[in-house]
């Protein structure tokens, strides 16, 4: 019970005319037991009341939410009492949800319903459940707000993201017409003509449809090239440090996801290698929404191990399980000097028959410390660890540039995107 303003203003009346009864006993003296006792009846009579207000609780979310990306979770609340009835509801979310309950105000009239709608967002992958949602009714003197406990039992399940319906379109038609070489044994039907881009073979150059529209018009085939995309996850220990909403092993699971479902839409075949100090988990030649569905339900089951991490057994995964020529994303940490040289060795072991693409997260806080100026005594060594960080990342950058590797080193905000991006660069470049 949270007793109203009302309540507050009954109650100093109440102390008062007690106060002045006792100093000047007259026939009114008498009067605040008579208003105490009233307010007391009125209490127990709006508790009596509040108790017996019929409403009805549902909570809905779909099915499936997705790791990091924010979902609609949907209330609706009915009144079945014969009166108005105002009130307010704060849910309690479980501990692996980004946001903090709202308070929501409803005032339902009788016999009616509303609906309100929130937006959650999910940070731990697997079932996420809850049932508790707390009400406060505010009384029929409104004297007070009277509490209650509702259990509203609402499950659902969180998936690696996914690409959105208009990324997947893109997709599937991104890369029509990119050949890397003559594949013996698959037809070369011509199916369209589109405009030259930069880093077209100059030999699909079509001339007389160039001299009819007057502009570069290049022939795209059929016999589009399928690859190997395989995708190789560091669970190690700094994986579980907190990024933004999730940690980086969330980030890597999310641009996994993302990145296995654009590959699979141009018919490339895809593989996964999660390692820490040993490899994990492995899985390759996956094809298809079967596939996908596959590998989706391996990411889903990753966790990050307290052990530190070493590359090596993972990078000799990736030459056993890749026979031919394939792109070898790594997503993983650069924060520990020590661990990026063993990194920078581990990888050229995939040269010069795979083309490596290394992902890592840089950490905006710790470009700020390092560009900060000082304004308290410890704000120097803090300055100093972060300078530390941002040379270990570039150094390591420099070394794996230098030996033909792409490094993305991005912000969360970006780290997805860029990835997807080198990507389409890469094999629209023909590296891979």
């Amino acid at each position: 019970m949270n007793l109203t303003r009302l309540s507050y203003v009954i109650a100093v009346l109440i102390a008062a005319l007690g106060i002045i009864g006792e100093w000047q006993p007259n026939a009114i003296s008498a009067l605040w037991r008579l208003l105490a006792a009233t307010w007391v009846v009125l209490l127990l009579l709006e508790w009596y009341l509040a108790r017996r207000t019929r409403l009805s609780v549902a909570r809905a979310i779909k099915p499936g939410i997705h790791l990091g990306r924010p979902g609609d979770l949907n209330y609706t609340i009915r009144n079945a009492s014969p009166r108005r009835l105002r009130m307010r509801s704060m849910d309690q979310y479980p501990m692996s949800v980004h946001e903090s309950p709202p308070i929501l105000e409803w005032s339902i009239a009788a016999n009616d319903s509303q609906r309100r709608q929130e937006r959650i967002t999910p940070t731990q992958l697997g079932p996420l459940a809850w049932d508790v949602m707390q009400l406060r009714i505010l009384g029929f003197f409104g004297l007070a707000w009277w509490s209650r406990q509702q259990q509203v039992q609402t499950t659902t399940e969180v998936i690696p993201d996914r690409l959105y319906s208009h990324e997947q379109v893109q997709s599937a038609t991104a890369h029509q017409g990119d050949i890397t070489r003559r594949v013996h044994g698959i037809g070369t039907e011509l199916i369209a003509l589109r405009e030259y881009q930069p880093g077209d073979p100059l030999h699909f150059i079509d001339w007389k449809a160039s001299a009819r529209s007057q502009r570069t018009m290049v022939r795209l085939f059929s016999d589009e090239q399928h690859l190997e995309l395989m995708i190789v996850i560091d669970a190690g220990r700094t994986s579980s440090m907190q990024a933004g909403s999730l940690t980086r092993l969330g980030h890597y699971i999310n641009v996994a996801s993302r990145l296995a479902q654009k590959a699979l839409l141009n018919g490339d075949q895809i593989g996964i290698v999660i390692f820490a100090d040993t490899v994990l988990a492995s899985m390759h030649r996956l094809k298809g929404h079967h596939g996908l569905q596959r590998l989706r339900t391996i990411l889903a089951q990753v966790t990050s191990v307290a052990r530190e991490s070493n590359p090596l057994p993972a990078i000799l995964r990736v030459r056993q399980l890749a026979s031919l020529r394939s792109l070898v994303v790594m997503l993983t940490d650069l924060d520990d000097g020590d661990a990026a040289a063993q990194l920078v060795k581990a990888m050229g072991i995939l040269q010069p028959k795979h083309q490596p693409l290394l992902a890592a997260i840089s950490d905006s806080d710790v470009r700020k410390l390092g560009e900060a100026e000082a304004s308290a005594w410890l704000d120097p060594y803090h300055g100093l660890a972060a300078s530390e960080m941002l040379q270990n990342w570039r150094h390591t950058r420099v070394r794996l540039e230098r030996m033909g590797i792409p490094v993305v080193l991005s912000d969360i905000r970006y780290l997805d995107k860029q990835v997807l991006d080198s990507y389409d660069h890469l094999k629209q470049r023909y590296r891979i």
